[in-house]
């Protein structure tokens, strides 16, 4: 484990902790890695494990199962990013998402044992969860946001928000066809909706990378 002390440190989990106290606790981690294939399904409501999930290299999504067998894309974990903080501070009867891998991936996997001592253990890692968290909050609440929207230009600029909010920009590469899918529209709905915005000097769409203009104009889409 000791080989990963430097990619830890750079997890919501570890981060700003002390490299000292942080090769105590990684010395004492019960940890497992394992590779996905492309498509591979990695966690399900039905099959996962009670562990905290790194992204040591590749992509996996982020998607929410509908009643009707669809799913909905929630999100894109790259590397560094994670998955499972909640089946670690809660006995959950079912995981909430789909996780699956968009490319061969390897994940590291942190037993619940250890997570939970870390937490307990060491008031930075603690502080470091309630941080995640509480960020994690924002998120979701901007994706509930999007999906209770009214019309597609509603739904997109809630999209455009959260994506800028996640990603910590105001320009960034637009996927079409996976941000259709996830506003529940279809692609020239998707493109109606991006011109709607434009022509409203909100954002500025060139080469497939959207520019916010006017913040304020679109959160005023979403309420």
């Amino acid at each position: 484990m000791t080989n990963y002390t430097d990619f830890l440190s750079q997890v919501f989990l570890f981060k700003n902790v002390k490299m000292a106290t942080l090769t105590k606790i990684v010395q004492n981690l019960k940890t497992e890695i394992k590779c996905y294939e492309a498509k591979a399904t990695i966690y399900s409501p039905e099959d996962y494990e009670p562990k905290l999930g790194f992204v040591l290299n590749g992509e996996c999504s982020v998607n929410r199962l509908k009643s009707d067998g669809g799913c909905v894309p929630l999100n894109r974990i790259g590397k560094g990013g994670s998955f499972g903080i909640m089946a670690v501070l809660t006995d959950v009867d079912e995981f909430p998402t789909l996780i699956s891998a968009t490319k061969a991936t390897k994940i590291l996997f942190i037993d619940k044992s250890d997570a939970l001592k870390a937490i307990r253990k060491y008031p930075s890692v603690a502080n470091n969860v309630i941080d995640f968290l509480a960020k994690k909050i924002i998120f979701l609440n901007g994706k509930v946001a999007t999906f209770s929207a009214d019309s597609v230009e509603d739904k997109l600029a809630g999209l455009i928000l959260a994506e800028s909010r996640r990603l910590g920009t105001d320009s960034f590469k637009i996927n079409c066809k996976r941000s259709a899918e996830t506003i529940n529209a279809g692609r020239a709905s998707l493109y109606r909706a991006l011109s709607s915005l434009s022509d409203s000097g909100l954002i500025r769409f060139e080469n497939k990378i959207v520019y916010i203009i006017d913040r304020e104009g679109l959160e005023r889409n979403t309420k």
